[in-house]
């Protein structure tokens, strides 16, 4: 009788999946049953592999737009529950922004080049993908991503550099993020640049970065060569 369900279950999800996905379709319905019994994929690696889950989930085009719908209200959900109007106060909401590679090896996957990649402090081959995310509290939360791509593998009008991106991503939060809640942004020194800190001025956000020691103040003193604790304004950028 078992064997009946599985081959009736087998011939009916093999008519509707490419070659490519049902390369990797064991591994996903393990993964699946692994995640509901809270076990790690790691647990039975002999059955199923990350990289096979990954593949498999790569291998289709998933509604991104909807998923992230669904996603953000999640987060503002949370958000309520936990911290909305608590004690009198709207929370202070960290907009946190950075960059990251996801090793990938599949040529058949769309934007993926090689990339710096600073864990490793060397060239990767992947997709790099620079992330913003929500601190509130104790939360940690997911908001938006963008791909990057290499400038010589892709036509010009679709290249946007990393700091491009995270400027948009700031000005998209201002424009979609529903709560009244003071909001601070957070960089890393590759991002801290002009395009990215006049965004977070122009939406009313406060910004927190980390500034490369080469960059220079308005008076042309170079920052490797400044006190910690100084207050001033970076050369071109007319905002303290």
């Amino acid at each position: 009788m078992v064997n009946k369900l599985v081959n009736k279950l087998y011939n009916n999800i093999r008519t509707h999946l490419t070659s490519y996905q049902w390369h990797s379709f064991l591994s996903m319905v393990i993964g699946i049953c692994v995640t509901d019994g809270r076990k790690s994929l790691k647990a039975l690696s002999y059955l199923a592999s990350s990289p096979a889950l990954s593949r498999f989930f790569n291998g289709d085009k998933w509604p991104s737009q909807l998923v992230k719908s669904f996603q953000r209200k999640l987060v503002i959900d949370l958000i309520k529950r936990h911290y909305w109007n608590r004690r009198g106060r709207n929370p202070t909401v960290y907009l946190l922004i950075d960059g990251t590679v996801l090793p990938k090896r599949g040529k058949d996957l769309p934007k993926v080049g090689l990339h710096y990649d600073t864990r490793t402090r060397g060239l990767r081959r992947g997709q790099k993908l620079v992330i913003s995310s929500l601190k509130v509290g104790k939360l940690l939360l997911p908001w938006d991503f963008r791909t990057y791509v290499n400038k010589k593998r892709c036509k010009e009008e679709d290249f946007k550099k990393s700091t491009q991106q995270a400027a948009e991503m700031i000005r998209e939060f201002n424009r979609s993020f529903p709560l009244d809640c003071n909001v601070v942004v957070a960089v890393d020194g590759g991002l801290c640049v002009k395009r990215v800190i006049e965004a977070a001025d122009q939406a009313g956000f406060d910004l927190v970065g980390r500034v490369r020691r080469d960059r220079r103040l308005q008076d042309n003193r170079n920052l490797s060569k400044v006190n910690s604790g100084t207050v001033g304004k970076l050369k071109g950028i007319n905002i303290p």
